[in-house]
């Protein structure tokens, strides 16, 4: 049910964008090099609970870099687009991390092998600018520090990742290994 509702509003996101898009520009391109790739990365997690897992991740930061659209686009009406966006991709987080953390998807994380989870942030990371994301936050918003957006960004990912790891028995060790992977935001 998680992942039906997610399909169903992105389905809604991306027509709401494609929209806007063809009004504004007269055309949508295709999907760039960088969708492919990201298509590629996640398909390469072999395991289905590694890709909800990134999948989850992934729309933290969408959830995230929303929060700061919607302040930066309120001019020309973006804003209020970005807004129920950003509502439903609170929702996909919510549901996801509580599948993650409860019941049988907590089972699933749990004996979820370490490589595969720490593989699918990598690839979430791999895919998520934070400090070109921050550049382009204080572009919107010119009084707003893109340092501060960008620790901001941080904090929030690795609180997710942090409530994740709590309900694994290995969660030490996770931690542990997770500032390792902490130190790959900070290029």
């Amino acid at each position: 049910m998680v992942l039906a509702t997610a399909v169903a509003d992105e389905a809604k996101h991306s027509a709401v964008f494609h929209h806007h898009a063809h009004t504004v520009a007269g055309s949508v391109k295709e999907p760039g090099e960088a969708q492919q790739e990201l298509s590629r990365d996640l398909w390469s997690l072999d395991d289905y609970t590694a890709r909800f897992l990134a999948h989850t991740l992934a729309e933290g930061f969408a959830a995230d870099e929303f929060r700061w659209f919607v302040e930066g686009l309120r001019q020309d009406g973006l804003g209020d687009v970005y807004r129920l966006v950003r509502r439903d991709e609170s929702r996909h987080v919510a549901l996801g991390m509580a599948y993650l953390t409860r019941g049988p998807g907590a089972e699933q994380l749990r004996r979820l092998p370490t490589d595969l989870l720490l593989a699918a942030e990598r690839i979430v990371l791999k895919h998520n600018d934070v400090y070109g994301l921050a550049a382009l936050v204080h572009r919107l918003l010119p009084g707003t520090s893109a340092e501060k957006v960008a620790a901001w960004l941080k904090a929030r990912h690795t609180t997710r990742m942090r409530v994740l790891l709590n309900v694994r028995d290995d969660r030490a060790e996770l931690f542990r290994r997770h500032q390792h992977i902490r130190q790959i935001m900070e290029v």
